[in-house]
């Protein structure tokens, strides 16, 4: 049966209004994590190489934590963020009822500039 463009703006509005499952809002962080890692290091102009060079890893291994899906712990976030220069902290918010989701990392970089990204989703 096809959908009119009324029910699937309907099925839409619904899919987005749900809360975040523990899994969503888990690979959220993973995913913001990578974002700003990466972004962090193509300014600093380290490469993959580089980092695989700072954390002891093979090369192959550092590709394939970017390529596939990832499941870092945050013991593992934190000795990458180490390896690049970055100071790692997640901060958590009490309250779900204002904000459905919302990250904070706080870095610090070795030469002493803090930086900090927040990421909402209403």
């Amino acid at each position: 049966m096809k959908k009119n463009s009324q029910e699937l703006i309907a099925d839409f509005e619904a899919f987005f209004a749900q809360e975040p499952t523990t899994a969503d809002r888990s690979w959220g962080i993973i995913h913001d994590f990578y974002h700003y890692l990466l972004t962090y290091m193509d300014k600093e102009g380290i490469t993959r190489a580089e980092l695989a060079r700072r954390t002891g890893k093979s090369r192959s291994a550092i590709t394939q934590m970017f390529n596939k899906t990832p499941n870092l712990t945050i013991k593992k976030m934190v000795e990458i963020a180490d390896a690049v220069g970055l100071e790692f902290s997640l901060v958590p918010h009490s309250s779900k009822s204002s904000q459905k989701y919302r990250s904070t990392y706080t870095s610090q970089s070795s030469k002493g500039l803090a930086s900090r990204m927040e990421v909402n989703e209403d």
